[in-house]
């Protein structure tokens, strides 16, 4: 099993939810959410996004985007998955980064997660 952590940065109305961790199996294709973020913008969607996850081998996939509810705020909130799956190849410690724009506001964020295999953070 691998672990991934969640890290960010804040930009405009968009801000990650920090201490995220999921666990997905070396070598196999997952689909899990890596990456959770808020939308302060009022009658945001999920279509208003885009996102593309940079892994640190190389490797780059699109995001796909889903509406998960809102936030203790009334931010909606979303998550940010390998559109079509990813498949980890298992090799020591990565990071994915995962770049989200607004598409109508042009905010931007930055969030990465480091993924671990074999238990190494």
């Amino acid at each position: 099993m691998e672990a991934l952590e969640s890290r960010q940065l804040l930009s405009g109305t968009l801000a990650a939810t920090a201490g995220q961790k999921i666990e997905v199996m070396a070598n196999q294709s997952f689909s899990t959410p890596v990456s959770t973020f808020s939308s302060a913008r009022a009658g945001a969607a999920a279509a208003d996004f885009f996102a593309t996850i940079q892994w640190s081998n190389g490797d780059v996939s699109a995001g796909a985007i889903a509406a998960t509810g809102t936030d203790a705020n009334g931010n909606l909130l979303f998550t940010v998955a390998p559109d079509g799956g990813y498949a980890d190849p298992g090799v020591g410690a990565q990071t994915a980064l995962i770049d989200i724009t607004d598409s109508l506001s042009g905010d931007t964020l930055e969030s990465s997660t480091a993924v671990a295999s074999d238990g190494q953070f």
